[in-house]
């Protein structure tokens, strides 16, 4: 139990740093270059690229990742099915220095879907909520979370997490746990519901 505490604890460090990161090298970039979505608002051939460059200028990479590298992301999906984030026209990965992957999912010239490995590819347990986030860069802003439901309460048990990665996103990030991983049935085992409100896990 102390080790799966203390393990908990330096993912949520983690994830809470890659997310300062994320949000310090989106705007530094806005800085230099204008806002997101006027860089490139003709989509001409290539840009998804650029735009990905841009943004790891001001972010601490080890290494930008090709289609031939072995830094690809893998990750559960939709009912626990294995899933590969890898460099096609739209999708860019980058391992830092820290040995997390970050994948970049270029929508569009206004929206970016990011999927973060915390412990690097082929490590871990790739799955969502565990090692592996998400987020959304969309119209200027940094996105951790879809709302939460049910009047802020977390809205599944643990063995659907795969469904709720914003979710999981937000809760560590703003409650700095992991909690979630501790319900059944919904619940914590005091027997109330994970909520904003009662936001750990006795």
């Amino acid at each position: 139990n102390l080790n799966s505490s203390t393990g908990e604890k330096e993912k949520v460090a983690k994830l809470q740093k890659i997310y300062s990161n994320l949000q310090d090298a989106f705007g530094r970039a806005q800085a230099v270059y204008g806002p997101y979505n006027e860089w490139f608002p003709n989509r001409p051939q290539g840009y998804e690229k650029k735009a990905f460059e841009r943004i790891i200028e001001f972010m601490k990479v080890s290494k930008k990742c090709t289609i031939s590298d072995n830094c690809t992301m893998t990750f559960d999906t939709n009912e626990g099915v294995a899933e590969s984030v890898s460099n096609n026209e739209s999708e860019y990965n980058a391992i830092l220095t820290d040995g997390s992957v970050i994948a970049f999912h270029i929508i569009g010239i206004s929206t970016i879907t990011l999927y973060v490995d915390i412990d690097g590819p082929n490590k871990g347990q790739n799955s969502f909520c565990d090692d592996t986030f998400k987020f959304v860069y969309n119209h200027g802003d940094l996105n951790v979370a879809n709302p939460l439901y049910d009047d802020q309460e977390f809205p599944a048990h643990y063995d659907q997490l795969y469904k709720y990665p914003m979710e999981c996103t937000y809760w560590v990030i703003t409650q700095g746990n992991m909690d979630y991983k501790k319900t059944t049935n919904d619940k914590c085992p005091d027997g109330q519901k994970l909520s904003e409100s009662h936001p750990r896990c006795k």
